[in-house]
């Protein structure tokens, strides 16, 4: 009777990872992946079932089952306004600082929340637990203090780096904390994997600052650092303020289940072109927004594409994108940094 339930249980184990394997391979397929992406999951499921069952149930997911209502619409509008040329907008659209440096991205992020008077909104991947994200969130808390709305927004892959005891300062100050997917209330949804890149502060919902700086010393800082990541943000301010404000707010109703009140109507007289558009990409997305605009401007570009990235790993389609501009006479230009943090994109790179 023992050998005969054991056979059963084998029986029905078997069965069910033949029926999983069925359904996830038909996921695979579905989802818009790489090729090599998709055969090498379709090939894990079919040769090693037992292991890369469990690894796609936990990080296999590319998009959110369930989208948000505010980016979605975001999304739209974006494809709407991507620039139908290259000619610079006129200076008062949008104004522009570009932050080149880790100690005028700190010495900006202090001043804007040293200046707000009404409300500071911050979303980043990373909060260090080091010498400036402690000063930026001693500063938040002081403006919480002086009644200042200040809601922080942190990806939950890498929490555990925060500055724990100024983050209960600040909460206790009445600061708002939210952590974006906490990692054990999604391990088999294949979603672990689908975490927040975005870096995006806003004062008063009239000024940003976006951009590829975390608020860590390894980014951004008092002093120069020899070990410091070399980055780039930017200070803007006009319409893309309000297109910036959306993506906060849906990130935070979904972190946070809490509804925010949406930032003061953008200003626009419908005849002014803008030299800032958002166009905003990820797991809550239809689709592939980023990647499409850019498709689309390579093959749009008549005078020059300069790319600079930590990471140059262009699929086929790109790639050829890059070869006809070149081939009809457009300068393109691609800079990537000698050494980054991943080697294996760096051989990618050459």
């Amino acid at each position: 009777m023992g050998t005969i339930g054991l056979l059963l249980s084998h029986e029905l184990i078997s069965l069910l990872v033949l029926v999983l394997s069925v359904v996830l391979i038909g996921s695979v397929l579905h989802q818009r992946r790489p090729t090599g992406s998709a055969f090498a999951w379709v090939l894990g499921i079919v040769l090693l079932p037992y292991f890369a069952i469990p690894l796609f149930l936990m990080f296999g997911g590319r998009k959110f089952r369930q989208r948000l209502t505010s980016k979605r619409l975001l999304h739209h509008r974006s494809y709407s306004t991507l620039p139908r040329g290259f000619d610079p907008a006129p200076p008062e659209a949008t104004t522009l600082t570009w932050l080149q440096s880790g100690e005028s991205a700190y010495a900006e992020f202090l001043r804007r929340i040293q200046d707000a008077k009404q409300s500071i909104r911050i979303l980043t991947f990373v909060l260090g637990d080091d010498a400036t994200g402690r000063a930026l969130v001693h500063a938040l808390t002081e403006r919480v203090r002086a009644g200042v709305d200040v809601r922080l927004l942190v990806d939950d892959l890498l929490f555990f780096r925060v500055p724990k005891r100024e983050l209960r300062a600040f909460e206790a100050a009445g600061g708002h904390v939210a952590r974006f997917m906490p990692l054990w209330h999604w391990p088999f949804r294949g979603q672990a994997n689908l975490r927040n890149h975005r870096k995006i502060a806003l004062f008063d919902g009239e000024i940003a600052i976006v951009g590829g700086m975390n608020l860590a010393d390894e980014y951004m800082g008092a002093e120069p650092s020899a070990a410091r990541w070399r980055d780039l943000s930017v200070a803007v301010t006009g319409p893309c303020v309000g297109q910036l404000d959306k993506i906060f707010r849906a990130d935070w109703e979904f972190a946070a289940r809490e509804e925010l009140e949406e930032a003061p109507p953008e200003t626009d007289s419908g005849t002014v072109a803008r030299s800032v558009d958002v166009v905003p990409s990820g797991p809550d997305l239809r689709g592939d927004p980023i990647y499409d605009a850019f498709l689309e401007l390579f093959f749009r570009a008549e005078e020059r594409i300069w790319i600079a990235t930590p990471y140059f790993s262009p699929d086929d389609s790109l790639l050829k994108a890059l070869e006809i501009a070149v081939r009809r006479g457009v300068d393109v230009r691609v800079v990537v940094p000698q050494r980054s943090n991943h080697p294996l994109a760096d051989r990618i790179a050459g």
